[in-house]
């Protein structure tokens, strides 16, 4: 619409003013003998552009120079020997429209035969659709819009600078000279972009060129970028050219290519114009760096070796810098690089085009000049191709296509490093020409030039990353792990817990495990039908193994407790049980036997993209079951290892309430469940296609993985700490709370006593067992049992009784539910310096040593002289005994000895002088045996040597946490009797 009220607005002033011009026109008839040919220059004024675009200005003053040397040129050379061409400078502004169409008016008015102008692309559409709605030739030698292209509004437009469309097309010389054959393009979805689509399109055909990936961008986001760029890198393609002529489009493209790691070693990436500049001022020099390797094509005004490019040059020299030039210092050497040999082709080209017409006009070239003097010259046939007279300039050859375009034009191929742009080749007329010794930098600073298309890739995963590393590592420790245990079993088979397990089916369940892991490492990498064959048959052998084992022994639990007195025993056997797992393994394994008998296999290549596929194991002929990424074969595997499964799980349902020390079904009911719902994880996998094939193989090893692994764990977790506790046990060395030689040499010390006197005579009191009492001592103190390391060692509350003549003690918590005896060989005060800190330390015949901590002096010397037995003086009762025969009396009626101080839990008890003189003392007493007094204390264990009670401790019920119980029951019914253990609710507790 704007356009229309300007060519209104034009009628209605050129018929206003059209007296006047005949006027004029009959003036200069009547003054001049040659017809004038008026030449409008429209440019916008150096002097007010120049405070805000110096390149602008640099510009329209260069131009305005190679105008006149031009128009001189054709002076000399006499190219227009009957016409006097005439040029009448115009003012445009490149911010303001509407006065730039009101100053395209007034030119018209003013009677221009042809116009130079714009400079940018915007002012040029303006005034070339005012020109070209009277057929008036305009020229431009710098505007490279894609809309002036159009015909219909710009039918007299031409231009001598290249436009989008030429650029776009000199690419696709620069990808071919290169030896590519194909490339991503980046467009932007407009109406230009998809003209330079086009364009590209075109022009790659003939030179068997592929364009397979075509990115259209609408937005500046971040988001929409990152994700039209990922189809870029989903494509494969590494050469990518940005067609777009906006710098900030340009750079926000490339920052997220940057971020994305699109422009690295590897890439290539080829954008319009010389960007060099707007990354040094977008960025900083470190910035800048990594960008380097980004290459530009850009328009070259340097064609040294073109003869009228030198003539102009060797007389640009010459020339006085205009005034409002930016560097005069560099005028020589950069002048022409501001559009100049376009704007002196521009000159050129109307003069020869008009000669052209003149030539070819109707009624001859007197006709034509005629016309021309009598401002009535027909310009209809001027269009662009009136100007294709084999002409060849400063700018180099101008021919234009029907839209006013070059066919082809001159650029310069161009590299970024550190900033700064190194040119490496030239575009001349749709070839390219690398400068000699040049060497050409890539992104990643690499100077190998990339391949058209990423690598192809399987993307199987294999054991030396990711994902493969780690399933390499678990399979490799199970496999270790299982193989040991094993060896283990074999050794300790005749304990009770392996025992109780089966030792044979624990073979088995381990070698398939082994099995499992071996076939599951062999899915890593690339298969070979050798490993396709092997890693079903050792998953398939070695589930069933597994899973068979299990349901036998499971199976045998369920019917020994469903009813042990109808069971045929030799149903129950292990080698019956094992016939029914080798069983089992042969219909599991037989279908895939059967199946590589009749169909080979071999190994498939999948792809998947144009830079991914995966290996997968098939047959030589089609025997998938549709819909389903399995075979017939493998289908009948799953189905039965299935049942298995559902087998397994009823079992152990069934025998979930059995006790664990007949059998680990505990331990069978978890891997049974966990492995139903592995099963159930990985069953998605078998129904996605090869697509999806990464997602299938997670599923279904990582399922597996953990299924074996979780098994594993479970099963033997436990036998293994059984074992090592054996171990522990048997190797004193081992043990965490076994002293190490310095610590045996700090802590050992001479016997208290060495006399025979003072030593017992076990032997003795077992002959005399019925006239034998003891001395016990019983209180409640910190003890620290201590460790290698002291950081093992804490202070715990315990309820210690001592009984000094057996020369051993029991340590339990406050409920007496667990108890411990240690026999003692040495007890020792340890010196401190701390106040208030009194402890004392006891070392057992095993090693163990043992710390007490007590409240004071007085209780620590107690303590020890307790431990150490001192005051008990048994050997004139000793003596008495030999002498005399011992006879059988009721246990109330014995006397008491002499030695005993003080008894707690009897009537008329005598005090000891301790207690009577007042000071606190734990309870104590003389233990009488005696069959009437029920004690359980008095088991036949406590009648020994201290080497048989030993031996004897997992009989004892100060070694069974379930007989403490009953132990504390008897005694507390002992204090109904009077007799030894009885706490009183007065009893003083010590230390």
């Amino acid at each position: 619409m704007f356009i229309f009220i300007l060519k209104l607005l034009l009628l209605l002033h050129s018929v206003q003013s059209a007296i006047l011009t005949s006027e004029q026109i009959k003036q200069n008839n009547e003054t001049s003998i040659k017809p004038i040919y008026t030449i409008g220059v429209l440019m916008p004024n150096p002097a007010i552009v120049k405070a805000n675009d110096s390149d602008l200005t640099n510009m329209i003053v260069t131009s305005e120079l190679n105008i006149e040397l031009a128009a001189q040129h054709i002076k000399d050379t006499n190219i227009l020997p009957d016409v006097d061409l005439q040029f009448v400078r115009y003012y445009s502004e490149e911010y303001k429209i509407g006065k730039t169409s009101w100053t395209a008016v007034k030119m018209i008015e003013g009677g221009v035969n042809a116009v130079i102008g714009d400079l940018t692309s915007t002012v040029s559409e303006v005034s070339a659709a005012l020109t070209g709605e009277w057929k008036i030739p305009q020229c431009s030698c710098a505007s490279g819009s894609v809309q002036l292209s159009n015909k219909e509004t710009y039918p007299y437009f031409f231009r001598t600078t290249a436009s989008v469309m030429l650029y776009s097309q000199s690419v696709v010389t620069w990808v071919h000279a290169m030896g590519w054959d194909t490339f991503a393009l980046i467009y932007w979805n407009n109406g230009v972009g998809q003209q330079i689509m086009e364009t590209v399109t075109e022009k790659t055909a003939p030179l068997n060129i592929t364009m397979s990936t075509k990115i259209s961008i609408y937005s500046l986001s971040e988001a929409h970028i990152r994700k039209s760029l990922n189809v870029l890198r989903d494509s494969g393609h590494q050469i990518v050219v940005l067609a777009d002529t906006t710098p900030e489009n340009q750079l926000q493209i490339l920052k997220v290519a940057k971020d994305m790691g699109f422009i690295t070693k590897g890439w290539v990436w080829m954008t319009i114009n010389n960007l060099g500049p707007v990354f040094r001022d977008a960025y900083t020099p470190s910035e800048v760096t990594e960008y380097d390797g980004l290459m530009f094509i850009n328009g070259l005004w340097n064609l040294t070796g073109e003869p009228s490019f030198d003539s102009l040059s060797q007389l640009w020299t010459t020339q006085t810098p205009p005034p409002d030039y930016i560097d005069p210092d560099n005028f020589a050497i950069e002048g022409l690089s501001f559009n100049g040999p376009t704007a002196y082709a521009c000159t050129e080209l109307l003069a020869l085009g008009l000669n052209h017409a003149l030539d070819l006009y109707p009624g001859g070239r007197a006709a034509g000049l005629s016309d021309l003097k009598n401002k009535a010259f027909n310009s209809t046939p001027m269009t662009p191709e009136m100007y294709n007279v084999n002409y060849t300039g400063p700018a180099g050859n101008m021919a234009f296509n029907e839209n006013g375009d070059l066919l082809s034009g001159y650029f310069q191929v161009i590299y970024m490093h550190d900033g700064h742009t190194h040119p490496y080749g030239e575009v001349r007329l749709d070839e390219l020409i690398f400068y000699p010794d040049k060497t050409i930098v890539y992104p990643g600073k690499s100077t190998e030039k990339p391949v058209a298309t990423a690598p192809r890739r399987a993307i199987n995963p294999n054991i030396y990353e990711g994902y493969g590393l780690f399933v390499m590592v678990v399979c490799v420790v199970g496999f270790i792990t299982c193989t040991l245990m094993f060896g283990l079993i074999f050794y300790f088979r005749h304990l009770k817990a392996i025992m109780a397990s089966s030792p044979f089916f624990c073979y088995l369940q381990l070698f398939g495990l082994d099995l499992m892991y071996v076939g599951i490492l062999l899915v890593m990498g690339e298969p070979t039908p050798a490993k396709c064959i092997a890693l079903q048959l050792f998953l398939t052998v070695g589930f069933s193994l597994v899973i068979g084992s299990i349901i036998a022994k499971n199976y045998r639990i369920y019917r020994i407790f469903q009813n042990v007195f109808t069971i045929r025993t030799t149903r129950l056997k292990s080698l019956y049980l094992v016939r029914i797992v080798a069983l089992f393994t042969l219909i599991a394994a037989l279908p895939l036997i059967v199946c590589y008998g009749i169909h080979p296999v071999h190994v498939a290549e999948v792809k998947l993209s144009a830079t991914t596929f995966c290996w997968i194991c098939t047959y030589s002929n089609n025997v998938a079951i549709e819909h389903v990424n399995i075979t017939i074969s493998e289908a009948i595997v799953l189905s039965w290892c299935t049942l298995l499964i559902c087998v397994s799980i009823f079992l152990a349902f069934k025998t979930r309430n059995i006790s664990n020390t007949w059998s680990e079904t505990n331990q069978i009911a978890y891997v049974s469940y966990n492995t139903g719902i592995a099963a159930l994880i990985s069953l998605p996998g078998i129904f996605l296609t090869n697509q999806d094939f990464q997602i299938a193989f997670y599923l279904k090893v990582s399922s597996m993985l953990f299924a074996v692994a979780f098994s594993q764990i479970v099963l033997y977790f436990p036998k293994f700490l059984i074992i090592c506790r054996v171990i522990l046990k048997e190797n004193r060395k081992l043990s965490l709370y076994r002293m190490n030689e310095a610590s045996e040499v700090e802590l050992t010390k001479p016997s208290y006593s060495s006399s025979l006197e003072e030593n017992l005579n076990l032997n003795l009191v077992a002959k005399n067992l019925f006239d034998f009492t003891v001395q016990a001592h019983e209180g409640i103190l910190p003890v620290k049992k201590m460790a290698r390391y002291e950081f093992f060692s804490i202070w715990e509350l315990r309820h210690v009784l001592l009984v000094p003549m057996k020369q051993f003690f029991v340590l339990s918590d406050k409920s007496k539910n667990n108890a411990t005896l240690h026999t003692y060989i040495d007890c020792e005060i340890i010196p401190s310096e701390i106040p208030n800190h009194h402890s004392f330390r006891v070392r057992t015949d095993i090693g163990l040593v043992f710390l007490f901590q007590v409240s004071d002096r007085a209780a620590l010397e107690r303590w020890v002289r307790w431990f150490k037995g001192v005051g008990i003086d048994n050997t004139k009762e000793a003596k008495t005994r030999k002498e005399e025969e011992p006879s059988l009396v009721p246990a109330d009626q014995l006397p008491q000895p002499n030695f005993q101080s003080a008894t707690f839990g009897l009537a008329g008890a005598t005090t000891s002088p301790t207690a009577a003189a007042g000071l606190a003392a734990p309870t104590s007493g003389v233990l009488t045996p005696s069959i009437l007094a029920g004690s359980s204390f008095y088991a036949p264990s406590a009648f020994s040597t201290p080497q048989q009670q030993i031996n004897d401790s997992s009989r004892s019920a100060l070694h069974n946490p379930s007989s403490m119980t009953g132990t504390s029951t008897t005694m507390s019914a002992m204090g109904n009797g009077n007799s030894f253990g009885v706490m009183d609710s007065n009893w003083q507790r010590y230390p």
